[in-house]
């Protein structure tokens, strides 16, 4: 390899080498998390109009957090099961093939679990339907 060759091919290493990294970062700081993809989320309960966060582990505002990841919901979560949250269940039941009740039971839990992937759930409240 000549002088000529070997600097040509140092100096366009080189450049990649600098400018990869802030490709990348471009790339990167791009990327919006909350920009509409299924936010995924494992619920174990069974919830219903009224369900609290207190009774519920929590799960009620992470079911508000899910409804508003896929525009169901649009007020920010409150730990309480009201009549906002009973609507967009609702309406994520209806536009899944689920009979619309409103009650967030194993049928429910699984097409939400669904949505992201290979989550499984594992214990918590029994119940059937929805």
């Amino acid at each position: 390899m000549n002088k000529k060759t070997f600097f040509r091919t140092f100096f366009v290493g080189l450049t990649v080498a600098v400018m990869l990294p802030t490709l990348v970062l471009a790339v990167v700081s791009d990327v919006d998390p909350d920009d509409g993809g299924s936010q995924c989320v494992l619920l174990n309960f069974n919830l219903k109009y009224r369900s609290r966060d207190a009774n519920t582990n929590g799960e009620v505002s992470t079911l508000q957090d899910f409804l508003q990841s896929q525009n169901y919901l649009s007020s920010e979560p409150t730990g309480y099961f009201g009549i906002l949250t009973l609507k967009a269940v609702k309406d994520f039941q209806r536009d899944n093939g689920i009979t619309p009740t409103g009650y967030v039971g194993p049928i429910t839990r699984a097409k939400i679990n669904a949505l992201c992937g290979d989550v499984t759930s594992g214990g918590g409240g029994g119940g059937g339907g929805g």
